[in-house]
């Protein structure tokens, strides 16, 4: 198959959107949506026959046809990964049907709807929810939902095998509470976890985010799940980074937690200047209450947890980058390079010189309470 880049994959994906259209006429007949192979049938018959263009709607193992399908969505407990999932893969990717009708099902693993353009509709549980362009919705394991487009939109499901989230959360969700509670919640199975709303301003960047990571998909090329999996952690950087993004949860998170996000987020975006002082000012609590409030959720004081952010900085840049130390020190707010050389030898144990010559990336995660 050829190689696709993202401006070709969007292009396909528009024109199924409009080949879908095409068919709203068969579409509108008497046909039974929750038989599984309906889905097959129409698009192998009526859309892509001859267009080789199925995997942009289910995975293609070698051996698919030796899978057993059940005739009907309601015939499965649980959609299985194995179903949905290339062998080796961690994400699956596919394009929301735009049809009048949607099965409710329900998957092993989480799901995150993005609408790209146009409208649709999710019904989660008892929960009716209206998806504009630039939504993405996680939804967990063992929740039931069902998906609908209007006609000429462009929808897309990220499908993520739990095992993935489970080991990679932490640094996916860059520790932002509102995201690891509800991941943890949702593990644990809980009620009120039946999915995370992240709303955005449909920027570019996401967009394309989501259209590199479809190509991956597409292309199968070497490396190609790795690929996939570091473009979806940029994703989840560029949602957090960005001020425009709100995100909503029916998982409750405290006002304590709320107030520790805010004080993660102002230093890690001001870490090389900023004070207790000016942060109390810029949270309009007092020192001592965001102090205590450090304390409760990290276990450290404030300037420990400002030196650990200055830290795994100098970590990246040792990392990433052939700036001297000098630079580094400048770049991260040490007041000098033998400051910043003592403190990085007092939490990674070795000079940031024999750090950078070992080229261990993931030391970051040694760094000393």
């Amino acid at each position: 198959m050829e190689i696709k880049n993202r401006d070709q994959i969007y292009h396909i994906l528009q024109n199924l959107s409009n080949l879908e259209i095409s068919y709203v006429d068969y579409s509108r007949q008497e046909i039974n949506y929750n038989e599984y192979h309906t889905y097959f049938d129409y698009f192998n018959n009526y859309v892509i026959q001859n267009h080789n263009l199925t995997r942009f709607y289910f995975p293609i193992p070698k051996d698919m046809e030796h899978l057993e399908y059940p005739n009907d969505i309601s015939n499965f407990d649980v959609i299985s990964d194995s179903l949905t999932f290339l062998p080796g893969f961690d994400i699956s990717v596919s394009k929301l049907f735009n049809f009048p009708k949607s099965a409710t099902h329900q998957c092993n693993y989480y799901s995150m709807l993005y609408l790209m353009e146009g409208n649709a509709h999710l019904q989660i549980q008892d929960v009716s929810v209206h998806v504009l362009p630039g939504d993405f919705y996680l939804i967990p394991p063992n929740t039931p939902y069902a998906a609908t487009a209007a006609p000429e939109s462009i929808g897309i499901f990220l499908d993520m095998r739990k095992s993935f989230l489970n080991s990679n959360y932490k640094s996916l969700f860059q520790d932002d509470a509102r995201l690891e509670r509800f991941f943890i919640n949702s593990l644990n199975q809980d009620s009120s976890s039946t999915h995370l709303a992240i709303h955005t301003n449909a920027s570019s960047m996401h967009r394309n985010r989501i259209l590199d990571i479809f190509a991956e998909y597409i292309n199968q090329e070497s490396f190609s799940n790795a690929a996939m999996k570091n473009l979806f952690s940029l994703l989840m950087i560029d949602l957090l980074r960005d001020s425009n993004t709100r995100i909503e949860s029916p998982t409750p998170i405290s006002g304590s937690d709320t107030l520790y996000q805010t004080i993660l987020d102002e230093i890690r975006r001001n870490y090389q200047t900023l004070s207790l002082s000016e942060l109390a000012e810029k949270t309009h609590f007092s020192k001592q209450y965001i102090c205590k409030i450090i304390k409760e959720k990290s276990g450290n004081t404030f300037q420990n947890l400002l030196l650990h952010t200055k830290l795994k900085m100098v970590a990246q840049y040792l990392n990433d980058t052939a700036l001297s130390i000098e630079e580094i020190a400048f770049l991260c707010g040490f007041s000098t390079p033998a400051h910043l050389s003592r403190c990085f030898k007092q939490n990674f144990g070795i000079t940031p010189s024999a750090y950078r010559k070992s080229g261990n990336v993931n030391d970051t995660a040694r760094t000393k309470n």
